[in-house]
């Protein structure tokens, strides 16, 4: 956890080491606010004092509004790059809810799933109690090998059910903040009207009804297809709904992985981008403080022209002038590096915020951003691969370290 911190606050340092390069005063503004401190410096020699007296508050009052333009300019930027990254926040916190429901509804399928295997035993069970049965001449009710294979049929249409839930859900949670973080162009093309938005909806729920009736009869039609006693029939329907459950259990858990990973991408985004909006926040806190300050050097200027008839040096009375319009110059620079650092940080929250259009489930190889069960594939050997390497690597050490102690081969003769 430190070493994280320890990156995050590396970052942070890279990103205002750039900001710095670029957030330096341009020619002009170096020349503006240059030539405004000359021309007060130069007034008492150059001018005569009732000038003088007016020129030295209007060249301390213009870097003072300079640093008001900056710190508007820069209050904005803090203002958006907080905005979006409140939004961004919120994106994620809702996918976050969603990912939870999704969890919820997953969690009977392992339930069902070992129901279903129970009840596979239970039919198994019944053929060997009906065996003993048999042997021993006592009756056995034909209805009574129907309860172990019902119980395993209802327990894989339950987890089939939650399986649809479940990928409902995981879909909801990938694709919420897609269409409110994405580019016009990009929306356009998948933009859906709102019959056509009630027609796909409708073309869900029918999808459901399908799905849950299909659930349904694999397993008696395979054990009604089959030839072999009733007992052999329960076990045969029995077995395939305890696999066809353990399948529903199998793809909830994919789906639910694959909404994790684009969940935490998501959410990593989000914690960016409101990363990149408290330093904007924090670069643009001296704002104020130098708006402030290059108003009380305007006020000074003021103050200070009116000493210049006391002052009988020129010399002296050249510094009395300059000293504030110089003061006010370098907090409006000040002023427009704190800026520039809000207007980059306000940028690097939106970018973080619009990685949320291009969300999709990306493998564990650290690879592109793609999808699909390879990729899931790819992850989980990738994930193993550590483990192997931990118990090969020893082995080929031990074997390699064998093989250089043996001894070398006699010498001819």
């Amino acid at each position: 956890m430190d070493i994280a911190a320890a990156n995050n606050a590396a970052d942070m340092k890279l990103l205002e080491s750039v900001v710095n390069g670029n957030a330096e005063l341009t020619d002009n503004e170096f020349l503006f606010l240059g030539s405004c401190v000359a021309a007060a410096g130069l007034s008492p020699f150059l001018l005569p004092l009732e000038l003088t007296e007016v020129l030295v508050p209007v060249a301390a009052a213009i870097p003072a509004a300079v640093g008001v333009n900056c710190e508007y300019v820069g209050k904005i930027s803090v203002a958006n790059g907080k905005q979006t990254a409140a939004v961004t926040v919120q994106a994620a916190a809702e996918c976050e809810a969603i990912l939870a429901g999704a969890e919820r509804s997953k969690a009977v399928t392992p339930l069902c799933a070992a129901i279903a295997v129970v009840g596979m035993a239970g039919a198994i069970f019944g053929e060997i109690f009906h065996e003993i049965a048999h042997h021993f001449g006592v009756p056995m009710v034909s209805e009574f090998y129907l309860i172990a294979p019902f119980v395993s049929v209802l327990s894989a249409v339950v987890a089939g059910l939650s399986y649809e839930e479940t990928q409902s859900l995981c879909k909801r949670a990938i694709g919420t903040g897609t269409r409110r973080f994405a580019k016009s162009s990009d929306v356009g093309r998948t933009w859906l009207s709102e019959t056509e938005m009630v027609i796909s909806r409708t073309s869900k729920y029918k999808e459901k009804v399908r799905k849950f009736a299909l659930g349904a009869l694999p397993a008696p039609l395979l054990a009604a297809v089959l030839p072999g006693s009733i007992e052999f029939k329960a076990i045969v329907c029995a077995a395939a709904a305890a696999g066809q459950a353990h399948f529903y259990w199998a793809n909830a858990e994919f789906e639910v992985s694959k909404a994790l990973d684009v969940v935490a991408f998501k959410m990593r985004a989000a914690a960016i981008s409101d990363t990149y909006g408290n330093q904007g926040a924090r670069s643009g806190a001296i704002l104020p403080f130098t708006s402030a300050a290059g108003a009380i050097c305007a006020v000074g200027a003021a103050g200070a022209v009116e000493l210049l008839s006391i002052v009988q040096n020129v010399g002296l009375q050249s510094i009395l002038c300059a000293g504030f319009p110089a003061a006010a110059a370098m907090f409006a620079g000040a002023a427009s590096v704190s800026k520039a650092r809000a207007e980059v940080n306000a940028g690097a929250a939106k970018v973080a915020a619009e990685s949320f259009a291009t969300a999709q489930f990306q493998s564990n190889t650290g690879g592109a951003i793609t999808s699909g069960v390879a990729d899931t594939m790819r992850g989980s050997i990738d994930m193993y691969r550590p483990m192997v390497n931990a118990v090969v690597n020893p082995i080929k050490t031990k074997i390699r370290n064998l093989f250089n102690r043996s001894p070398p081969p006699l010498a001819s003769a």
